[in-house]
């Protein structure tokens, strides 16, 4: 055990990008700096296009009514935290394309643009979707079960608990940041043989990500009211860096990468079993009870 854990800090510290692409090669033991082949990202596009579309109707059209607002996302394939412990996973990679406020959606797709560009053109647009919608699951996932259901951590008929915290409980993460970390994680543990990528990604691009997430910190539990999803970016980035490490390496020669990967995705999805087949009984006996002292309205019940 100790000889795995120096192998894998050993790793990390050997994979850290060079300042610039010409610096890759030999030395660093990766390939030399290749630029990436010119293409239309059209996956990349879409994703962002899908996002900003979806914006449109939530936030603009829809308008400030949170009634009218939470009707709208509905419609529109957006799954609270209720729905999705109830069975509704698919809405883990569908929840990632809806965003809070327009600000929020800048913030995303411009950094989408620029780093998700540069992994289609260095995978292609068919392994791009694919880790896409991987890493939506996994970002969106492990922030549900780390990050929203500590609201669920006490017995569900400790009724003064459920009627404080019942307005979070309907919350669900949004946003394409999850994607975005794995995508930067993935890059971190790939730019050896996708030396592409370090036409983008370099330390200094690697710096502000850490510092980036420290201001994320800092505005979530300095009681200044803004919810960010930490969960979602810190296992976006481990989950991105061990499907960089084993798809650079390949799984015969980094048995140890994969197989983190594939306990990452295991514990995930046990975890969503576990929460479905524990709360969902909990959940159908609480439920009336709020709805009856109307502490919920029924239109914001689990459809």
């Amino acid at each position: 055990m100790g000889f795995e854990w120096q192998k894998i800090k050993r790793a990390f510290r050997l994979q850290l990008p060079p300042d610039h692409p010409y610096e890759a090669g030999p030395v660093l033991g990766s390939r030399p700096y290749e630029a990436l082949p010119v293409m239309m990202p059209v996956v990349t596009y879409s994703v962002v296009l899908i996002a900003g579309i979806l914006l449109y109707f939530t936030d603009i059209h829809a308008g400030s009514d949170p009634q009218t607002r939470h009707e709208m996302l509905n419609k529109l394939g957006h799954r609270d935290n209720l729905n999705i412990i109830l069975g509704d996973w698919w809405a883990l990679v569908g929840n990632a394309f809806f965003h809070g406020n327009v600000m929020h959606f800048f913030l995303n797709a411009t950094a989408m643009l620029s780093v998700g560009t540069a992994l289609e053109r260095g995978l292609g647009s068919l392994k791009t979707l694919g880790l896409y919608l991987l890493f939506a699951f996994i970002s969106t996932g492990y922030q549900l079960l780390v990050g929203e259901l500590d609201l669920l951590k006490v017995e569900a008929w400790e009724f003064e608990f459920w009627t404080s915290s019942v307005h979070l409980i309907f919350e669900s993460s949004l946003g394409l940041s999850g994607i975005l970390f794995a995508v930067i994680g993935f890059m971190w543990g790939s730019w050896k043989r996708w030396t592409g990528f370090l036409s983008i990604f370099n330390r200094r691009l690697l710096n502000f990500v850490f510092m980036w997430q420290g201001l994320c910190f800092v505005l979530t539990y300095a009681g200044t009211g803004i919810h960010i999803a930490n969960t979602a970016h810190i296992s976006g980035l481990i989950f991105g860096f061990f499907t960089g490490m084993w798809m650079c390496y390949g799984i015969r020669f980094s048995k140890l990468w994969f197989g983190l990967w594939a306990a990452m995705l295991a514990l995930l999805i046990g975890g969503l079993v576990y929460y479905y087949l524990h709360y969902s009984m909990v959940l159908e006996t609480v439920i009336p009870v709020l709805e009856q002292e109307g502490y919920i309205q029924p239109s914001f019940l689990p459809k």
